[in-house]
């Protein structure tokens, strides 16, 4: 059984990121911070932001799974739609932009997790 759920892992793992890396220009590389006010409001920007959060909530998913402290901890009841991770993105972006203006090699996937865990925090 675990090596089957391995290999189902793989197999959709190997489908989202053949999508991502042939439909986005933007999927070959990080996506900078400074590019984020002129790609924020594209449809390929928001399906690439879902396709981010969608591979945070895996790994929480396979981290809990081997009983071990997620990432982040979202309400159990909470389905966190593509709106929610463009929103959390938008608010870090927005609450850090002052610091990240100093970080000039500075990309948004990272930032999408701290908002996700700053958001999300898990009960200690």
């Amino acid at each position: 059984m675990r090596k089957r759920n391995g290999v189902i892992l793989t197999v959709i793992g190997i489908v989202f990121f053949g999508f991502i890396f042939h439909f986005l220009p933007f999927a070959n590389a990080e996506v900078p911070v400074s590019q984020y006010d002129e790609l924020k409001n594209t449809k390929d920007f928001k399906l690439y932001i879902k396709g981010v959060g969608t591979g945070f909530s895996w790994a929480n998913a396979v981290l809990e799974g081997r009983g071990q402290q997620p990432l982040y901890c979202p309400p159990s009841k909470l389905e966190v739609t593509a709106e929610n991770y463009l929103d959390i993105l938008r608010l870090y972006i927005e609450k850090k932009r002052s610091r990240l203006e100093k970080v000039p090699n500075a990309v948004i996937e990272p930032l999408l997790l701290y908002g996700l865990i700053e958001t999300f925090s898990c009960e200690k």
